[in-house]
């Protein structure tokens, strides 16, 4: 896809080159538009001279020029360069770009918001017209949002800011390079103190940031003058201001504010725009960002990355920073006392400044890195793309798989089921020579007809087969005359050939269905699916494999269905499907180190929305020459399509990337066991050839 990443200075590239390198490695061609308010010297410094990059105007100011003359350039612009998506970078940026994109027709448009415009300390009435606004710009505007914070993720979503809840993303910031922003040695902070001559001993507190007011500038400066009373300290601001910038008072103030305190202003050192944060930081004892409103901010993560104790203000995005102050200092903004009190505390507690050091390069390191930051907007833009190749597989095909879809979300489950012709399920072995075949080399039902009838079963489906000591242990979803209750059973064999059904080995009050069986720390456990519970449960072999005791269960809150896991390089992943209204096509991803959890969603989930021929697994993962294949049922055109497979490229607690294989590898026959429908496989690679355990509807 051709991208535009649109913002209004060119020094928010440098949190942007991440994304920029993400979406360039997945074969996009991204360009970067800004004002060049630095002749494009910054941007060029992130980025380097890979990406093309535009001139544009994009104003910092609300004027009527801003909002007309500026928009139509801007629309122009976005026409003549046919971009497939405009990704937006700061609060006015987004208002014009928006208009302009939808002026362009430009396909997709992605706001990402770094903070909220309007705060809690807005007056009531602005504040109240800005959400208004950004409502009405959200729902009929933008095709997704994208917050860099959690409290702007749920505002977002209690206020209605999408008709669709999934197209509003969450990401934990713009992500921080742990390996550049580390813990350094005393001997590089000393010569960055040598460079400003400031003594080995001296306390030097450092602000990163625009030199504006409301990033607390001037409460900084007052409380560094408090801090001067007790001990001998310097301050180190960080940072200039744009010609663009709509604050171009707040430094004329500070020199009023510090013309009376000649010491304040002597150890005040304007460092001006730098590109060696991590070795100033080396140089710094306490960092401070009192700002009145933010997104997440980056000098704090940076710093906190560093084992650099901060202290900053109880605003959104400040306090997720420093876990609500398990990791720094939280004061109140606008509150230089209160500042002041906190700087003097710290100063005089250096092992209080190394706990809180060590703390937020914990932090950091398990919440904002890079990678955690960038995968749920590259898994975005997946999801975009992949939805751009289905939609020219063909008019007629689109058509028809809208109003299936349609007709699966309005009627309700319980209706469709009370339609439906009793589903005849039956489950096969098949004998392959390639896992990944459509076209088995032998196929043998593991029951027939008339044996299910004997063992009074309506059907069965779902197998999920354990080769030990000899024996075939097959568990599948069973559902007995009478009832209309999923159950598991269990039928074994030595052969392949002739199965001895073992009878029912789980049951609940509630519909169980796809045994997912796995080993792991030396036992055997149990994933059946249990939709109807809204939650994944883990059961253990008390007595393989006849009985089953329920250990944990694993996730709560959702429908999560045909839930699936794979380890991989010491950390387990489990791969679930979750739309509310059985659609089949919204498919999860969740972490652990142990199977029996705790479970954290994976930066990069939800992996599949919108897509029901790509999101609900249709087996265990593989592992074929060397790469993992996901296996994902074909529901678009109707329940139990086939299954097509999915190449899982990178898999990590941090990322994940996949690609898909276009033709299906299993599908319905026309005729006979599996004439309607198949939607499972279960692949064992044994000495005497690749085996594959099917299911299909007659």
């Amino acid at each position: 896809m051709r991208i535009c990443q649109l913002t209004h200075i060119e020094t928010n590239f440098k949190f942007l080159a991440p994304l920029f390198r993400a979406l360039a490695q997945d074969g996009h061609d991204v360009v970067a538009a800004s004002n060049l308010d630095r002749d494009g010297v910054v941007l060029r410094h992130h980025l380097g001279d890979e990406y093309d990059v535009h001139m544009t105007k994009v104003s910092r100011n609300i004027t009527v020029r801003a909002c007309t003359v500026e928009v139509v350039r801007l629309a122009r612009y976005l026409a003549r360069e046919r971009f497939d998506v405009v990704h937006l970078h700061g609060n006015l940026a987004a208002v014009q770009g928006r208009l302009a994109a939808r002026l362009a027709r430009v396909p997709i448009v992605i706001n990402h918001v770094h903070g909220f415009y309007f705060h809690d300390r807005m007056r009531p009435v602005p504040r109240l017209i800005l959400i208004a606004l950004e409502r009405i710009l959200s729902r009929f505007l933008t095709d997704y949002t994208v917050t860099v914070n959690e409290e702007d993720r749920q505002f977002a979503l209690r206020n209605g800011f999408a008709s669709d809840p999934s197209k509003i993303i969450g990401t934990p910031g713009v992500g921080i390079d742990t390996q550049i922003f580390s813990p350094r040695g005393r001997a590089e902070g000393l010569a960055v103190r040598r460079e400003w001559s400031v003594p080995e001993d001296d306390l030097v507190v450092t602000f990163v940031g625009r030199l504006v007011t409301e990033k607390g500038l001037l409460d900084l400066a007052a409380a560094f003058s408090g801090l001067l009373v007790d001990r001998p300290a310097w301050l180190w601001l960080v940072g200039d201001v744009n010609s663009s910038e709509r604050d171009q008072t707040a430094l004329r103030e500070l020199d009023d504010l510090q013309r009376n305190d000649d010491e304040a202003a002597r150890r005040t050192i304007r460092l001006g725009l730098r590109h060696d944060i991590p070795q100033i930081l080396a140089a710094t004892d306490i960092l401070v960002l009192p700002s009145y409103r933010e997104g997440m901010p980056i000098s704090v993560l940076e710093a906190m990355a560093c084992a650099v104790p901060v202290i900053t203000t109880d605003v959104r995005g400040c306090r997720e920073a420093v876990a609500e102050g398990d990791a720094g200092i939280l004061v109140p903004a606008q509150d230089p006392d209160s500042l002041t009190e906190a700087l003097r505390k710290l100063a005089a507690d250096p092992e209080e400044r190394r706990r809180l050091g060590s703390a937020g390069r914990t932090l950091v390191e398990a919440r904002n890195t890079t990678a955690r930051s960038v995968a749920p907007v590259i898994a975005l833009y997946r999801r975009i793309d992949a939805s751009r190749s289905d939609a020219s597989a063909g008019a007629v095909k689109q058509i028809r798989q809208s109003g299936r879809r349609v007709l699966r979300t309005l009627l309700p489950t319980i209706i469709r089921s009370a339609l439906a012709s009793p589903p005849q399920w039956r489950i096969a072995v098949q004998h392959v020579s390639d896992p990944l075949t459509s076209t088995p080399d032998r196929t043998q039902a593991v029951f027939t007809e008339e044996e299910l009838g004997d063992l009074g079963l309506t059907f069965v489906a779902d197998p999920f087969a354990v080769h030990r000591d000899g024996i075939w242990n097959l568990f599948f979803e069973q559902v007995r005359k009478g009832s209309d209750r999923g159950e598991i059973g269990l039928a074994t064999s030595s052969d392949l050939q002739t199965w001895t059904y073992q009878g029912t080995v789980l049951a609940e009050p509630f519909h169980l269905s796809y045994p997912h069986v796995v080993e792991a720390d030396g036992e055997t456990f149990m994933i059946p699916e249990a939709c109807a519970s809204g939650s994944v449960r883990l059961y253990r072999a008390a007595a393989f494999p006849f009985k089953w005791d329920l250990v944990d269960v694993s996730l709560e809150g959702r429908p999560f269905k045909d839930s699936t896991l794979v380890e991989h390089d010491g950390s387990l992943f489990l791969f679930t499907e979750t739309s509310a209204r059985h659609t089949q096509d919204e498919l999860r991803l969740f972490v652990a180190a142990d199977v029996r959890g705790p479970w954290t969603e994976h930066p990069a989930s939800p992996l599949v929305v919108g897509n029901a021929d790509a999101a609900r697994p249709a087996g265990r993962i593989l592992r074929v020459g060397g790469q993992l294949v996901r296996l994902a049922q074909c529901c678009a055109l109707r329940y139990g399509a086939g299954v097509r497979a999915h190449v899982i490229e990178q898999i990590s607690p941090g990322e994940y990337r996949e690609s898909r294989l276009y033709r299906q590898v299993l599908e319905p026959s026309g005729s006979g066991w599996n004439a309607r429908a198949s939607h499972h496989i279960d692949v064992h690679d044994t000495p005497y050839g690749w085996i594959r355990f099917v299911d299909g509807h007659s």
